[in-house]
C-alpha cells in the first residue's frame, strides 16, 4: 500500500507540473480571445492550488478566476462575471476545448445571453469560425449569430387536437431572411426589417 501510494503522489506530481505549464498558455489564449469579444481589459487566471485529497485527476484543487476591469484583483469566476460576460468567457473556453478534444460536433444553447451589438457580432465571427474545423450547433435569440449560420432550423410550437407539438424545420434562403426579420422585429415584419436581415446575412 505504501509502495502504491508513493506512485500515486509521484504521478500527481508530474500532472500537476503539466496542468501549470498547460495553465499559463490556457490563459493567454483565453484573455486572447475575451479580449476579442470586447472585453477591454480581460484578466483570466487559472488558480491550481494543492489538495489534501488525491484522487484519480491527481491532487489538486483548480479555480477559475476573472476579471473584466483594470485595477481589479481576480475574483471566481461565477462571482465576478455578469451574465453576459460569462457566457463570453464560456465561449472562449469551449472554443479552446473544443480544439484540443478534436470534437466533431458541439452545442451551444444560448452562448450569447446577456451580449448585444457588436459584441454579437464578435459572438457571431467566433462560431462561424469554429465551424469550419467542426459542426457547430447555436440555439440563438439573436439576429448576428442566426444570421451566421450556413443552415438555419426554426423550432415552433403547434397546437394540435388539444396538445402543443414542437416542430423543427430548414428554411430556405427566403425563409430565413423572414425568420431574422422577425427577430429585429415583430411577426409581420417591415420592409426596413427585411432588408436589414438581407444585409445582415451578405455580410456575416
Amino acid at each position: 500500500v505504501k509502495k502504491c501510494h508513493e506512485t500515486a503522489i509521484a504521478s500527481a506530481a508530474k500532472l500537476t507540473d503539466s496542468r501549470i505549464k498547460v495553465s499559463k498558455k490556457l490563459q493567454l489564449e483565453i484573455n486572447k480571445i475575451c479580449k476579442e469579444l470586447n472585453f477591454q481589459s480581460p484578466d483570466f487566471r487559472l488558480n491550481i492550488t494543492p489538495s489534501k485529497l488525491l484522487s484519480q485527476s491527481g491532487n489538486d484543487e483548480m479555480k477559475f478566476l476573472f476579471s473584466a476591469n483594470k485595477g481589479h484583483e481576480p475574483k471566481p469566476l461565477a462571482k465576478a462575471a455578469s451574465g453576459g460576460e460569462l457566457a463570453r468567457v464560456m465561449l472562449a473556453l469551449k472554443s479552446i476545448m473544443a480544439q484540443s478534444h478534436d470534437l466533431p460536433a458541439i452545442i451551444f444553447d444560448e452562448i450569447d445571453t446577456g451580449v448585444s451589438g457588436d459584441t454579437a457580432t464578435k459572438v457571431a465571427g467566433i462560431l462561424k469560425s469554429m465551424g469550419g474545423k467542426m459542426q457547430v450547433w447555436a440555439i440563438t435569440h439573436l439576429p448576428q449569430i442566426a444570421a451566421a449560420g450556413y443552415v438555419h432550423y426554426q423550432v415552433f410550437k403547434k397546437d394540435k387536437k388539444g396538445l402543443t407539438q414542437t416542430y423543427i424545420e430548414t428554411l430556405n434562403n427566403e425563409e430565413r431572411v423572414e425568420a431574422i426579420a422577425q427577430i429585429l422585429s415583430n411577426a409581420k415584419p417591415t420592409k426596413a426589417a427585411l432588408d436589414n436581415a438581407k444585409e445582415l446575412m451578405a455580410v456575416s
